[in-house]
C-alpha cells in the first residue's frame, strides 16, 4: 500500500450560563467553539522512503451568552492554518530521519463595537528531526527548526530551536 491517509475532525464546545445575572454590565454567561478538521496524507516512494503532508484548520470563537433570549454575542475569533511537508526515511542506518517544512497562520478578529482583524501572526521554516531506537524501550530524537515570525504586532523574527529528547518505557 503506497498511499496512506487520515481525516479526522472535531468540535469542541462550551457554553456556560448563570441564571442569576440581571445587569448586562457584569454578563458572566460565555460560550467558547472550535471547531478543527485535519488531513494527512503520506506516500511511498520505494522502501521504507515517503513523502507527505499534513493540514490543519482551526476554527474557534469566544463570546458572551444570554440565556433569557437564547442569544450570544461573538467578542473574539480567530482561524489558524498549519501545513507540513516531509520527506521521511524509516530506517536510515537505525535512525529514522524527517525533514521538512512547516507554514503556520493565525488571524485574529475583534468584534465589537464592529468585526475588524486585531492580529496577524506567520511562522515558518525548515525542519529535521532524527530518531534513534537504541532498545526495545530506549529511543533517542533529536530536533532543529529554523523559524521566520511575523507577528501583526510585534518586528519580525528569525529564530532556531533545537532540543533532544531520551525515552524510556518500562
Amino acid at each position: 500500500q503506497n498511499f496512506r491517509n487520515s481525516l479526522s475532525t472535531q468540535v469542541l464546545a462550551n457554553y456556560t450560563v448563570y441564571d442569576f445575572e440581571t445587569n448586562a454590565d457584569q454578563i458572566r454567561s460565555y460560550v467558547f467553539r472550535k471547531y478543527t478538521v485535519s488531513d494527512s496524507l503520506s506516500y511511498r516512494l520505494f522502501g521504507a522512503q515517503y513523502a507527505g503532508m499534513h493540514v490543519r484548520v482551526e476554527l474557534e470563537d469566544k463570546g458572551s451568552f444570554f440565556q433569557q433570549d437564547f442569544t450570544q454575542q461573538i467578542l473574539q475569533s480567530y482561524r489558524s492554518d498549519f501545513y507540513n511537508l516531509f520527506l521521511l526515511n524509516n530506517h536510515f542506518l537505525f535512525f529514522r530521519v524527517m525533514a521538512g517544512y512547516t507554514y503556520y497562520r493565525r488571524e485574529e478578529w475583534r468584534h465589537l463595537p464592529q468585526k475588524r482583524k486585531s492580529r496577524s501572526i506567520i511562522n515558518q521554516g525548515p525542519y529535521l528531526n532524527v530518531r534513534y531506537q537504541a532498545q526495545k524501550n530506549l529511543v533517542f530524537s533529536a530536533n532543529l527548526s529554523l523559524s521566520s515570525l511575523k507577528d501583526s504586532n510585534y518586528k519580525q523574527t528569525q529564530y532556531t530551536t533545537g532540543y533532544m529528547k531520551l525515552y524510556f518505557s518500562f
